[in-house]
C-alpha cells in the first residue's frame, strides 16, 4: 500500500475517553497490550494529551420518577381527550354521530334524534319571537324580499 492513500479495508477505531486517560496516566503500554491498542495510537495520546470531555451530573432517582411520573400523566392525558374525543364529539361528516357510534354501529338513530330536535327547537325560536312585540312590529306580516314594508 502506497502512503498517505486511504484503504477503505483499514476502519478508524474509537476508544472510550476513561481507557484514553487510564493509559495516558498509567504510563505503561501493558494495559494497551491487553486491550489490544496500537503504539502509535498510545503515543499520540501521550503526544497531544487527553481530550476535553463533556460530561453530566446523573439524574438522581427522584428527578427521574418526577419525569418518570410526568410523562405516565401526560400519556393518560393525551388517552382521555382521545376516549372524550371519539365518545362525546359528534362529527359533521358522521351527521351528527360520535366516531365511536360510527365505528360500533350504536348511533343509527342519531340523525333522526337530531333532525326531530331541530325541529323542536325551531317551533320554540318561532313561538318565542311571535310573542315578542315592539311598536314598530306590532301587526306587521313577514315580506317577501323585494316587497316594502308600511311603516
Amino acid at each position: 500500500m502506497t502512503p498517505g492513500i486511504w484503504d477503505a479495508s483499514q476502519t478508524r477505531r474509537t476508544y472510550d475517553h476513561r481507557l484514553r486517560e487510564h493509559v495516558v496516566r498509567c504510563g505503561t503500554m501493558a494495559v494497551a497490550k491487553h486491550v489490544q491498542i496500537p503504539r502509535s495510537t498510545v503515543s499520540t495520546w501521550r503526544r497531544r494529551g487527553l481530550r476535553p470531555v463533556v460530561r453530566t451530573e446523573p439524574f438522581d432517582q427522584e428527578k427521574q420518577n418526577a419525569l418518570d411520573s410526568s410523562a405516565r400523566w401526560e400519556k393518560r392525558a393525551r388517552v382521555l381527550a382521545a376516549v372524550v374525543h371519539n365518545t362525546k364529539m359528534p362529527h359533521p361528516a358522521f351527521n351528527g354521530q360520535t366516531p365511536d357510534e360510527m365505528f360500533f354501529g350504536t348511533g343509527a338513530q342519531v340523525p333522526e334524534e337530531l333532525a326531530l330536535a331541530k325541529g323542536h327547537a325551531r317551533a320554540a325560536r318561532m313561538a318565542a319571537n311571535r310573542t315578542m312585540s315592539c311598536e314598530r312590529c306590532l301587526g306587521q306580516q313577514v315580506s317577501l324580499p323585494g316587497e316594502q314594508i308600511p311603516h
